[in-house]
């Protein structure tokens, strides 16, 4: 009777657990619907900055499949594949004329426009 609880008990704070996540990705994914109707119809690649959530790029895919979506690392010197890059501010500190877009109100993350000769 005992292991048949612990399991019951394990069973329901993981759905609990994970029900949570859920609604919290739901929620991001509604602010980046924001974000992405805010890139120009003729944009052809988004860069996703190492400083987002590795979902965040699966979730962008999905909202924008008709565009490429390229993974970087802004900090260690890799340049957008294109103008326009979801990152936090931190990784966009260093490059003065990148301008905001679009914060994710419920993100760490936000879209910004990258100046068309990059930052270097």
């Amino acid at each position: 009777m005992i292991p048949l609880a612990a399991f019951f008990l394990i069973a329901v704070s993981s759905t609990f657990v994970n029900h949570f996540h859920l609604h919290e990705v739901g929620a991001i994914a509604d602010g980046q619907v924001t974000a992405a109707s805010l890139l120009p119809v003729d944009a052809e690649c988004l860069s996703h900055d190492a400083t987002a959530k590795s979902y965040a790029l699966w979730l962008y895919r999905l909202e924008l499949p008709d565009i490429q979506h390229q993974r970087i690392n802004l900090q260690g010197g890799e340049n957008p594949c294109g103008r326009y890059v979801i990152a936090t501010p931190d990784a966009t500190a260093r490059c003065k004329a990148a301008a905001l877009l679009a914060d994710e109100p419920r993100a760490q993350w936000a879209l910004w426009r990258y100046p068309k000769n990059g930052c270097g």
